[in-house]
Parts: C-alpha cells; sequence; structure tokens
C-alpha cells in the first residue's frame, strides 16, 4: 500500500554536516514502510506457518514515464516479497506478491474522472490491455484467494500478475 502523492527525490543538505543527500519520496518511505512493518507483525502472528501476501502492481515489473517513486516502491514490494519468502520459509511462511494492472477501484475512477473526460480515459485505460477491458475487483481477489489456500502450498515467493495482458506487451 502507498500514498498516490508522487513527489521526485530532491537534494538536501544536512545543516550538522554540510553533506548533501537525497530525500525520498512520500509514497517510496509510507508504501515500503507499512509493507514492512505489515510482514513482520504476520510473521510473529503466524508462527506456525501460512501467506503473506505482498499487493505489489503492473509498475513493480515495468516502467513508464509519469510516478517514479510509485514505480520504484512497487518494485521494492515485489523484491521484498522475493527476499521474505527465502526468509520465513524455515517457518513454512509463504510470501507472494500480486501485480494488477488497471482495476476499476475508486483510484482509477476518480483519475478518469478528474481527467475531464472519464469515458474516454477509461477507454484508453482499457486500451492498453489486450483482453480490451479494465481488470474488476473479484479478479485480483481470486487470485488472492488462490495464493492464500492450501492449494498455494509450493508457491512462494511469486509474483502474480493479474493485468489482462498488459505486461505481455
Amino acid at each position: 500500500s502507498s500514498t498516490t502523492t508522487d513527489i521526485l527525490p530532491v537534494q538536501k543538505t544536512d545543516p550538522a554536516t554540510g553533506r548533501a543527500y537525497f530525500a525520498f519520496s512520500t509514497s517510496i518511505r509510507q508504501g515500503l514502510h507499512k509493507t514492512v512493518y505489515t510482514n513482520n507483525r504476520f510473521v510473529f502472528l503466524l508462527g506456525g506457518g501460512g501467506s503473506i501476501i505482498n499487493m505489489s502492481s503492473i509498475y513493480g515489473l515495468v516502467g513508464a514515464a509519469d510516478a517514479p517513486s510509485y514505480h520504484a516502491s512497487k518494485g521494492a514490494v515485489r523484491l521484498m516479497a522475493k527476499t521474505d519468502a527465502m526468509l520465513y520459509a524455515k517457518d513454512k511462511i509463504r510470501v507472494n506478491s500480486v501485480h494488477p494492472g488497471f482495476i476499476r477501484t475508486p483510484l482509477v475512477t476518480n483519475s478518469a474522472e478528474s481527467s475531464g473526460n472519464a469515458e474516454e480515459t477509461l477507454k484508453y485505460m482499457a486500451s492498453l490491455h489486450p483482453l480490451g477491458h479494465i481488470g474488476e475487483p473479484e479478479d485480483v481477489a481470486y487470485g488472492v484467494l488462490y495464493l492464500a489456500s492450501d492449494e498455494a502450498a509450493f508457491v512462494t515467493g511469486s509474483e502474480l500478475v493479474i493485468d489482462g495482458g498488459y505486461t505481455a506487451r
């Protein structure tokens, strides 16, 4: 999870040392902090095994020229799931990531509405997916249900891409 605020990294100077550093954006800090905190809490709670599913995005797999810190945070969530899968396998805890494409959620709907022409924007978003439509929340929910189930007992460190073919292009 992360915020939709996207601020490019900014070079700053530490007043105490005079050293330059880069401040990371809000979405990187908040997105990664939430994921790290949540994973650590679930490891404690799952003690005897279970499944952790991290929500990433297609933009954790591919780039685009629009929101660099969002893409970076989603890529980091992807790699953290792989690392945590290796780290917690000994505890019988599986860790995977889910990478949805454009899904009909309030975020996507609000984004389309703020464009000034919601209908055309939604058509454009749909055209980005070879299946020709935007996904529904249930599409993602069924993927998560599979990863959480006993049927996925041998699935860990994996990326489940639910994107209507977006990343196949």
